[in-house]
């Protein structure tokens, strides 16, 4: 699974879910425009619901190269303005104030052990 997150991530900015979200910005009523967002919330209730879990469990180092590969491999300018991509990056980034919430309490708890000496 974590091969195929990965790839995701690789070829994120290449999903039609991505490269056809522009027309979701369009305020009319098309069936192009009813399309996109159908597709839009098939993937979001199907492939982030899947992907959410196993990035929820997944360590800091992992974390980190998902977004760095995001980050290299995509237009990110692009990716950021879509609905799917704002999920995901939104979910990553708690997952990373949440480690590091832990991290500082971890060190927190080290310098107050070691100043009651």
């Amino acid at each position: 699974m974590l091969t195929l997150l990965t790839l995701l991530v690789a070829c994120f900015d290449q999903l039609d879910v991505v490269k056809d979200a522009p027309v979701l910005d369009s305020p009319d009523d098309t069936p192009e425009r009813e399309e996109v967002e159908r597709q839009t919330n098939a993937f979001l209730a199907s492939v982030m619901q899947s992907i959410l879990p196993i990035v929820a469990k997944s360590n800091l180092c992992m974390i980190t190269g998902l977004l760095g590969l995001l980050l290299d491999r995509s237009n990110i300018a692009a990716v950021a303005r879509t609905k799917v991509s704002f999920v995901g990056l939104v979910s990553s980034l708690y997952r990373l104030i949440d480690f590091s919430i832990a991290w500082s309490s971890t060190v927190d708890s080290v310098f107050e052990s070691c100043g009651s000496d």
